[in-house]
């Protein structure tokens, strides 16, 4: 790095140093007006926004893969007001209005008026140890911080979370490290927040990996977040990767307070049950859409298929969901180094499946199959596979108490990462007791940040009223997922995980990539930013023509030709 470089660099954090203070005390009445007006300024570029990200993933215009950008805003947008509401009753009440809580669980949806009718089969909850607390999201007279947010490269609403949670939540001037893959939005950041970076209270700053360095060292940081990859974090605090290391004899090189989220090797579990072939569809549908959303660059990407052994229902599961795969084209691979971990893969399975037309720059769709479950050594328990890879593991059990015993073992001992898992199952199964005890003892044991039942983990961020980040108790030598929390919204202390649940069989189709995905999400997006009868009407009319569309017809009909008569 440059002399000159690094000297702006020292001038402008020099000045947000001396500003921290100003910020942590500033009053919770001065801070809701700087919300509004960021909101405001983000919905004036969101367009703007969306076009550039389709353009850096190489969505063509007309795509409905565009729908998954517009998506990515809705989701900032609901950050925003989630976070508005927040300062809101902490202002009026002194703190957040928690909706309803039983012991150590709360349950935090719905949260607007309009939660009880566009997720009205939908329901969230939070898990809490037993000393758990509510604080209060405004301390004055205290010193301040100021963090670096080294940003995420894979979605934009991601640097927005951050930014909102260390700002908002935790009132503290924060310096904001652009990732490589996304400074194409950094203009775009910085006049969003221009209210806060002329007092001085949030930079954005471009540059490669020898700036981060500069960063997390610097003089006039206090505390760091990451949102990437375990061995980002490992080389900042002990200056090497520690898989081959005697953890022992290591020495933390960076003591600053450090939270970070960091990935996960995420699982769907499928609860054995009795499907009808157009509930098996739906569920081929659900599955395919995790994996295939974003080129599969998500922190929460499934990746690990488990499945009961005996579950007579299992092959055609996994023949239904590898022919819908294969239907689909492959997406641009945009993020970095992401052939070199898909070659790494491939040498390691010779027997993975490749679905679909392969072509540069584009990975195939790829399904690895029979996995050992025993095998602590099976690379995809071990690290994960940042790109189109998925692979199925069956488990054994002689009923379903053992099955679920051995999978929560098998996850919680095996296979690395604590971020968030999935499960799908069957309401009519639940209506037997044993059957019922044994999905509760899932619930209880897994160790996840977040479980999705019957839903998308990725919800949690599109409700936004759950906590997000692994679950509590990873070891700096250990980081698995990461630790601390953000969108921690209600200011809760001792938080375990968040439990979201939807409907196994949903009104409609699973909104992620379908036809008509993209009009029907920049439509949601317009109407959450500002409400009129107009856009209400563009977003049914949007509804509408997805839930009818002519994918949905041809793919059914496709995996129809492959069930047995009796079947249909």
């Amino acid at each position: 790095m440059e002399s000159n470089t690094m000297q702006i660099f020292d001038a402008e954090l020099k000045i947000m140093n001396n500003s921290k203070i100003l910020w942590k005390n500033e009053s919770l009445t001065r801070k809701y007006p700087f919300l509004k007006r960021i909101r405001k300024n983000f919905v004036r570029r969101m367009g703007d926004w969306v076009l550039l990200s389709c353009a850096a993933k190489q969505y063509s215009k007309g795509s409905d893969l565009q729908g998954e950008e517009w998506m990515c805003a809705n989701i900032i947008l609901r950050q925003f007001d989630m976070q508005l509401l927040s300062l809101k009753e902490s202002i009026r009440y002194g703190a957040p209005k928690i909706p309803e809580s039983k012991g150590n669980i709360l349950t935090v949806l719905p949260r607007l008026k309009s939660d009880k009718t566009f997720y009205k089969e939908v329901s969230a909850e939070i898990y809490l140890s037993d000393d758990s607390c509510q604080e209060s999201v405004y301390s004055a007279n205290e010193a301040g911080n100021l963090t670096l947010i080294l940003a995420a490269g894979n979605h934009s609403f991601l640097i927005i979370a951050d930014i909102l949670n260390y700002m908002f939540q935790q009132s503290q001037t924060i310096v904001v490290k652009v990732n490589p893959v996304n400074e194409y939005l950094s203009s775009i950041l910085e006049e969003i927040f221009q209210p806060l970076i002329e007092m001085n209270y949030i930079l954005f700053i471009n540059g490669d990996t020898e700036t981060s360095k500069y960063l997390t060292t610097h003089k006039y940081i206090d505390a760091l977040h990451l949102t990437g990859s375990d061995k980002t974090y490992e080389q900042i605090v002990y200056g090497l990767n520690l898989k081959n290391t005697d953890n022992k004899s290591i020495k933390v090189i960076n003591k600053r307070p450090f939270s970070a989220e960091l990935g996960n090797i995420t699982p769907i579990i499928i609860m054995p049950g009795k499907w009808s072939i157009d509930e098996l569809y739906l569920q081929v549908l659900h599955v395919a859409n995790m994996f295939v959303n974003n080129c599969s660059f998500n922190c929460i990407t499934p990746r690990l298929l488990v499945m009961h052994d005996e579950w007579t229902q299992k092959n055609q599961f996994l023949k239904m969901l590898k022919d819908y795969l294969t239907s689909r084209p492959a997406n641009y691979s945009y993020y970095p180094n992401a052939e070199m971990v898909y070659s790494q893969f491939m040498d390691a399975y010779t027997n993975a499946e490749k679905l679909g037309e392969e072509k540069s720059g584009h990975l195939p769709w790829t399904f690895i199959p029979g996995l050992d479950w025993q095998n602590k050594d099976e690379m995809i328990f071990n690290s994960e596979p940042y790109c189109p890879i998925m692979g199925e593991v069956s488990i054994p059990g002689d009923d379903i108490s053992d099955y679920v015993r051995n999978t929560v073992s098998f996850l919680n001992e095996t296979v690395w990462g604590n971020l968030a898992a999935m499960i799908l199952v069957h309401p009519d199964s639940l209506k037997d007791d044993l059957y019922n005890k044994a999905f509760q003892q899932a619930i209880k044991n897994l160790r996840y940040g977040t479980i999705g039942i019957n839903i998308w983990a990725a919800m949690a961020f599109f409700l936004g009223v759950t906590p997000w980040g692994a679950f509590p108790g990873n070891h700096s030598a250990n980081i698995q997922s990461g630790k601390g929390v953000i969108c921690n919204l209600f200011n809760l202390k001792g938080i375990q995980k968040s439990v979201i649940k939807g409907p196994f069989k949903a009104e409609g189709l699973d909104p992620w990539v379908l036809s008509g995905y993209a009009g029907f999400a920049k439509n949601l997006t317009y109407l959450n930013a500002s409400f009129s009868l107009w856009r209400l009407f563009k977003f049914l009319k949007s509804m509408k023509f997805m839930t009818k569309n002519a994918e949905h017809k041809i793919i059914k009909n496709i995996i129809k030709l492959n069930a047995t008569p009796k079947e249909i």
